[in-house]
């Protein structure tokens, strides 16, 4: 199956599969080219809506492929959409993407997950095995539980590469620390390794890769027993920044625009 219609597919870019009643999807490939294509864009946010719908699923666990969001992936990423001039090991200043519309709908895309997670009416957990750089780092803290293997690290690679952060990762990280250490992170573009993301609170807990994929399948079934009218209603009270953030999402999108 090509596209998200049902809730259990499988394809090049994604696979789900319902377990314990956790649809587990994981992301496939390079995480970059699958959020900015067309037919994506046409069927993730219906997909999310179909689980949020079911009465057989409690709640969604993200898993990923180790490359998926790495800083490889995003370099490929980034050497289709700016072209020739752009070198990973020396990066200039952008002035131009060579597939503008390959970058906005990166963007658009990554928003508009971004709000269909937080106004989720079910439990969302996000299992990160291997390197994540800064878009999905950010993507990831709209989640309601995070988890990594020992061998995952943060990357924020967007100062090495002249771009301003985005997946609302400046909107989210102050809601865990401080706004000194928020710049700090943003303006240094510091690498965080799993033990330094438990410390900061960023992720719930991590685990060793030969146990990591059972752990969260075993944390996440736990985890969604919560009744399904209390997590609805915690939710509420607890994302109650929504309008906030679709500003910020709106100013994301200028900047990228410019």
């Amino acid at each position: 199956m090509n596209g998200l219609k049902d809730i259990e597919f499988s394809n090049n870019e994604f696979q789900c599969i319902v377990e314990n009643d956790i649809a587990v999807l994981t992301i496939k490939g390079n995480a970059f080219n699958s959020v900015s294509s067309i037919t994506r864009n046409l069927d993730i946010i219906p997909w999310f809506d179909k689980v949020e719908k079911s009465l057989e699923v409690r709640g969604v666990l993200v898993l990923n492929e180790k490359e998926a969001m790495s800083e490889n992936a995003y370099v490929n990423f980034l050497k289709d959409i700016i072209g020739d001039e752009f070198d990973s090991e020396n990066p200039k200043e952008i002035s131009r993407f060579v597939k503008n519309e390959i970058r906005a709908r990166e963007i658009t895309i990554l928003g508009n997950l971004i709000r269909k997670v937080i106004s989720f009416r079910k439990i969302i957990v996000i299992a990160i095995n291997g390197d994540i750089v800064s878009p999905f780092f950010g993507l990831s803290l709209a989640a309601d539980f995070r988890f990594a293997s020992a061998n995952t690290n943060f990357i924020l690679s967007h100062i090495k590469y002249r771009l301003h952060p985005s997946g609302a990762l400046p909107f989210f990280l102050p809601n865990y620390l401080g706004q000194s250490k928020v710049a700090e992170l943003l303006f240094r573009g510091t690498k965080l390794p799993a033990t330094e993301l438990k410390k900061l609170g960023l992720i719930n807990d991590f685990y060793d890769d030969s146990e990591f994929i059972e752990r969260a399948k075993d944390e996440a079934t736990q985890i969604c027993k919560v009744s399904l009218n209390v997590v609805q209603s915690t939710k509420k009270l607890l994302y109650r920044y929504k309008n906030s953030l679709n500003e910020y999402l709106d100013l994301e999108s200028e900047f990228m625009m410019r």
